[in-house]
């Protein structure tokens, strides 16, 4: 039941992780140019 836990939180942890690298890819974008966050 730990074991299932942790995996979880870790699951959890990798998802925010995610969001976080796509958020400042995203600012990272717009701090470049404006038009390039369009193309996607």
């Amino acid at each position: 039941m730990l074991f299932a836990f942790q995996n979880n939180f870790f699951f959890l942890f990798l998802l925010i992780l995610l969001l976080l690298l796509l958020f400042f890819f995203f600012f990272f974008l717009q701090k470049i140019s404006i038009p390039s966050v369009f193309l996607i």
